[in-house]
């Protein structure tokens, strides 16, 4: 009799747990969390690679502009090619075999930049990156790759045509655009009273806020970026800002205001 009462106690405590985990399952799927606070589905259905890091494999220069091939995936059935060409006045992206995208500057929504130099006893060795391009229709690109930067390391140092280098100088590039273009409008914003949110960092017309603080203009004396941080300082001893550049959308945007509202 007690065997079969033990019997019965377990099957219910399974059948329980089983229920229970299927609920956890389905609260999983409709809540997942993204630590860039982004849904994965695109605005306007642009987001078919949503999700998907890829690797830079491919670099051409011709007259049309820089070209890089991005490639996701080991089984052909899977994998996901993309062909990001650089033009003067913005970027073109075709996938896979569907027909090119051409995005004006003014639809590059944002670049983030994670940049890791790694040192081996001492002695700088590779530089790894993980970029992502996010457009105004909700297309995303993340690549990443690594290469040895001949600013870095003395011997064997990868050639200036390694497509991992060149990528990483093109995103630079595209982030200085992006500050060039877009900072007159930035500046005139925070002349009209209005407020710029940059990741964790706001900007206002009084000044700089982040990290339960706020900085007034007249104190900052400088904002570096440096070793993967941005640092926003003062005269002030412990009185700074300093977030994961990681974590900012338009870094050189974000400085360029900064230097701009401090001096002025």
């Amino acid at each position: 009799m007690n065997f079969f009462v033990l019997g019965v106690f377990l099957v219910v405590a399974l059948a329980i747990g089983l229920g229970i985990q299927a609920l956890n399952n389905r609260s999983a799927l409709r809540g997942t969390y993204r630590p860039d606070g982004v849904s994965g589905a695109a605005t306007g259905g642009a987001n078919t690679v949503g999700g998907k890091t890829f690797w830079v494999t491919g670099y051409a220069a011709g007259e049309s502009g820089e070209s890089f091939t991005l490639h996701h995936g080991l089984r052909a059935k899977t994998a996901v090619e993309v062909r990001l060409t650089v033009r003067a006045d913005g970027l073109c992206v075709c996938i896979g075999g569907a027909t090119a995208q051409v995005y004006p500057l003014r639809e590059v929504l944002s670049v983030h930049q994670k940049t890791t130099q790694v040192s081996v006893n001492g002695h700088p060795a590779e530089t790894k990156f993980l970029h992502t391009i996010t457009f105004t229709d909700g297309l995303s690109l993340t690549a990443k790759g690594e290469f040895r930067d001949p600013d870095r390391v003395r011997r064997h140092a990868d050639g200036k045509d390694k497509p991992e280098l060149r990528f990483a100088a093109f995103i630079a590039d595209l982030d200085r655009r992006i500050a060039a273009d877009r900072l007159p409008d930035a500046l005139s914003t925070l002349r009209q009273g209005g407020a710029i949110a940059f990741g964790d960092i706001t900007i206002d017309y009084a000044g700089v806020g982040g990290q339960g603080r706020v900085l007034p203009w007249s104190v900052i004396t400088e904002v570096t970026a440096y070793d993967g941080r941005l640092t926003i300082g003062t005269a002030a001893r412990g009185e700074r800002i300093q977030v994961l550049v990681e974590q900012l959308p338009n870094l050189h945007l974000l400085i360029d205001a900064i230097n701009h509202q401090r001096s002025s």
